[in-house]
């Protein structure tokens, strides 16, 4: 996995949160950084009350709407037979992203039909999965069917043997 670079991050000095792209740049390098403290990632609860006290381009709410999933996920990504349990307020985020999602886009159809599953709603996922996808799609689609038909809600991992590049 390559390092993370977040897109919003939280000041070291002052706690206060900022777009990267946005920020001003009074130098660059290594001996400009020399000293000087680095960035913090948000928490998800920043992240939250940033999302709501903020209006947003869509596409910068995309992003930290995807961010929030994650972090939802994180609690039980790796932890066998998890049982996922969101909270009222990673529902509420999980479906504001999902209405951001473009339906005619397989990739958002896709990512679509995970929140749908990881919901408990496996006959939305079935139905966002019956879609003729491309043949490139085609084990992704079969994977998160596969776990829908088996109300399976936890996030579970790809077999590296059977993704391609």
């Amino acid at each position: 996995m390559l390092p993370d670079h977040p897109a919003l991050v939280k000041c070291p000095v002052c706690g206060g949160l900022f777009w990267v792209e946005e920020a001003v740049k009074v130098d660059m390098g290594f001996d400009a950084a020399e000293g000087k403290l680095p960035f913090i990632a948000p928490s998800a609860k920043e992240i939250q009350d940033f999302l709501a006290g903020s209006t947003l381009a869509e596409d910068k709410e995309f992003y930290l709407r995807l961010r929030l999933w994650w972090k939802a996920n994180d609690a039980w990504r790796y932890v066998p037979d998890a049982k996922p349990a969101f909270s009222p307020e990673q529902v509420q985020n999980i479906e504001a992203l999902s209405a951001l999602f473009d339906d005619s886009l397989p990739g958002h159809r896709i990512l679509k039909a995970e929140i749908a599953r990881e919901l408990g709603r496996f006959d939305e996922c079935l139905l966002l999965l019956s879609y003729q996808f491309e043949p490139d799609y085609g084990w992704t689609v079969g994977f998160i069917k596969k776990l829908a038909e088996e109300k399976v809600r936890a996030v579970k991992p790809f077999e590296r043997a059977k993704m391609s590049l």
